[in-house]
């Protein structure tokens, strides 16, 4: 196990629930994704190791393309992510999904996610590679 400080575990814990909430029901990616969208925001990108640190930032800048079109939330970063999640397509929502595990994955061969709150290793056949 890689030597962590406590924000960083509760950074780690926060994508761990992430992964965790969109593998749930795979058929559905897009409510997925907006199930967990306020933890998109949670998450500080300097928890990942540098090498992983760009996936991060390449998921973020998916789920945050578009501008906020609607309040309703009150914050204007989520209302972005949501938005961004409405306008992708299906087959888009089941690439950030699969990103989302596959970083999830990476932090787990390395050590880095507690085996606590490590999410179960699934087959994800609903997300095939259709999008990329």
């Amino acid at each position: 196990m890689i030597a962590m400080k406590n924000t960083e575990r509760v950074n780690i814990a926060r994508f761990a629930d992430l992964a965790a909430g969109v593998s749930r029901f795979r058929e559905a990616p897009r409510t997925m994704l907006l199930t967990k969208a306020s933890c998109f925001l949670e998450i500080e990108p300097t928890v990942f190791p540098e090498t992983l640190r760009p996936q991060w930032e390449v998921i973020m800048a998916q789920v945050t393309e578009r501008e906020a079109a609607f309040c309703a939330f009150g914050d204007a970063e989520l209302d972005k992510i949501v938005h961004t999640i409405f306008s992708l397509s299906e087959a888009q929502c089941r690439f950030v999904v699969r990103q989302i595990l596959a970083l999830h994955g990476q932090l787990l061969e390395r050590n880095a996610v507690p085996t606590f709150i490590s999410i179960r290793r699934q087959r994800m056949t609903a997300l095939t590679p259709e999008w990329e």
